[in-house]
């Protein structure tokens, strides 16, 4: 490893791993933090399935060391783009702030030059939640963000349809 961790990093770490409290870092929760998305199950296969059961249900997983966002935050929606869908991002993110309040929501875009179109969009809720990733969910999906527009419905009604009912009163 190149880079070592400071002892407040480590700490830190440790914090996150040992979901047990104990003196050691147990192998479960050690995978979970390495591959988060193996403690949601197999038994959904639509990836939406599973972004529903942890949002309404955060201890679904069993493994609170999952959510480590703080309550009343807003959630950050994070883009993975091609340079030219870095302007789009912008749009989705003003036609979004129609319906949801700033309150409510963040964004960020990370801009990969390698790519065309939208890549990823992540909830960054805990470790984050992948809503879209073109790579892993071709093969269940159709891709939401062919477009702006097309990708504007689709993550407004994904937002509408599984944001917990705490925000319900913060909804313009």
């Amino acid at each position: 490893c190149p880079e070592k961790l400071t002892d407040e990093e480590f700490s830190s770490l440790f914090q996150i791993l040992n979901v047990h409290g104990g003196q050691e870092i147990d192998i479960e929760g050690f995978l979970d933090w390495v591959k988060p998305r193996r403690q949601l199950g197999k038994e959904a296969v639509n990836p939406m399935d599973k972004f529903s059961s942890v949002l309404m249900n955060p201890t679904a997983t069993g493994k609170d060391a999952l959510f480590e966002t703080r309550p009343g935050s807003p959630l950050i929606i994070q883009f993975t783009v091609g340079t030219e869908w870095a302007k789009t991002v912008i749009s989705i993110r003003n036609a979004l702030l129609t319906t949801f309040s700033p309150s409510m929501l963040e964004f960020e875009t990370i801009v990969d030059a390698e790519y065309d179109g939208c890549i990823k969009v992540v909830v960054q809720l805990g470790r984050g939640i992948v809503l879209w990733d073109r790579m892993e969910m071709t093969p269940y999906m159709d891709d939401p963000c062919v477009s702006m527009t097309t990708c504007k419905r689709w993550l407004r009604q994904v937002l509408l349809d599984r944001i917990p009912t705490m925000f319900a009163d913060k909804l313009i």
